[in-house]
């Protein structure tokens, strides 16, 4: 039996408080607390109700359909959701290690250089790792061509000199045939502009079960294990990953 706390700020609203045990892998003890409102009083007891016997591993969709099913008719809530009650949970459970546990900011700016935009890539996460910023969805533009390689990658394998070549060998093209300026940058656009969608989230969110911090650079057999290890990991979040992507 281990004891849980969670809390939960809703957004223009109150604070979620919720404590609870654990025990065999189900909730037991549940009590929700906070400084909403709530009438009638003894709808309290039937929502801690609710939640007992739910499993520890219940999503926040499942928590609050119990929650709004135990509601009794006629039930008034200010400044708290049966969702709010399951968001509250899963961070007492897991310290918020599921995507839609967190309140997620959209950052997206216009076409800008490559390097101003690995700037702000650092500025960004630097700021979600220290907690001054939340959880944020950045969607970034190029404004021209640009290749991005790791500390440890190589550009023999990384970047492709041959369609690298034809472009440019089709931007001689067109300024042969007179064809410059803007008119070229039409033409060229779709090998040009780059999309990518980037996720600053603490790393906890898809960490694999095990540790592998361990001279990795030495041992390549482990090496391979932390890759396989994270693929995992963010196979088991893709459900949650996939609509983000699409």
């Amino acid at each position: 039996m281990t004891a849980q706390h969670g809390e939960y700020k809703v957004p223009g609203g109150k604070l979620v408080v919720v404590d609870f045990e654990l025990t065999a892998g189900a909730i037991s003890n549940f009590r929700l607390s906070g400084d909403f409102f709530l009438e009638p009083d003894d709808a309290l007891e039937h929502m801690n109700a609710a939640v007992n016997g739910l499993s520890g591993e219940s999503p926040v969709a499942e928590v609050a359909a119990a929650v709004q099913a135990a509601l009794p008719a006629g039930t008034q809530m200010l400044g708290v959701t049966p969702e709010a009650i399951g968001v509250a949970v899963r961070r007492a459970l897991t310290g918020a290690a599921q995507w839609r546990d967190y309140d997620w900011e959209i950052v997206r700016t216009p076409p800008i250089s490559p390097l101003l935009n690995a700037a702000l890539d650092e500025v960004l996460t630097t700021e979600v790792g220290r907690g001054e910023r939340g959880p944020t969805l950045r969607i970034w533009e190029w404004d021209r061509p640009a290749v991005f390689i790791g500390s440890f990658q190589s550009v023999r394998n990384e970047v492709d000199e041959p369609q690298l070549a034809a472009r440019e060998a089709q931007l001689r093209a067109l300024q042969a045939e007179g064809v410059g300026g803007a008119q070229a940058a039409r033409i060229l656009r779709p090998l040009d502009v780059q999309i990518a969608r980037y996720r600053f989230a603490p790393i906890r969110i898809i960490e694999p079960e095990e540790e592998y911090s361990e001279t990795l650079e030495f041992d390549p057999a482990k090496i391979r294990a932390a890759i396989d290890a994270g693929r995992r990991a963010v196979e088991h979040e893709w459900d949650a990953l996939e609509p983000l992507l699409s």
